[in-house]
């Protein structure tokens, strides 16, 4: 391209600016979409960074009982009996109940029973349960109840002492 055309044509697109002005803009120019990518490139990279870093799931159960986390087995510490999945913890320790004395009352002022579950895991419960025939198995009782069975026919679904009402 010969330099009076040149001219010709940065003079009608930038009024009466000369060759090194038209030169610099468009220097300038390319250094601003070269800085651009640059910086686009660099988000990127961080935007990726922040999708590969999984976030842990934080487990607010562990290491405690009772409340809006599971009750805890015999053996492990506690505070109270709406901590244990017997609800009975002497001495700060869940354990099963050797008699209905030790199981005290409930909140609603009744005395709690003793009572031992389908596993063979005694625990402390409330006077009455919902009973229904063996037929359809430990499956009809609720989350919150415990399946024992009084006899080979009848199968009592019952909610430990401490449960909410």
């Amino acid at each position: 391209m010969d330099t009076t055309r040149f001219d010709r044509i940065a003079a009608a697109l930038s009024g009466e600016t000369g060759r090194r002005d038209t030169l610099r803009l468009l220097g300038a120019s390319l250094l601003g979409v070269g800085g651009l990518a640059v910086l686009g490139a660099e988000e990127s990279e961080a935007r990726k960074k922040r999708k590969n870093k999984k976030k842990k799931k934080k487990n607010k159960c562990k290491g405690r009982c009772g409340g809006q986390c599971p009750r805890c087995a015999p053996g492990t510490t506690c505070t109270t009996r709406d901590e244990c999945s017997t609800a009975f913890c002497p001495a700060g320790v869940c354990a099963q109940p050797a008699d209905a004395t030790q199981c005290g009352t409930d909140t609603n002022g009744e005395n709690c029973f003793r009572r031992v579950s389908d596993a063979g895991v005694a625990f402390c419960s409330r006077q009455q349960g919902r009973n229904f025939t063996s037929a359809g198995g430990c499956a009809q009782c609720a989350s919150d109840e415990i399946c024992t069975r009084p006899n080979e026919n009848d199968i009592e679904c019952v909610k430990l002492c401490g449960s909410p009402l």
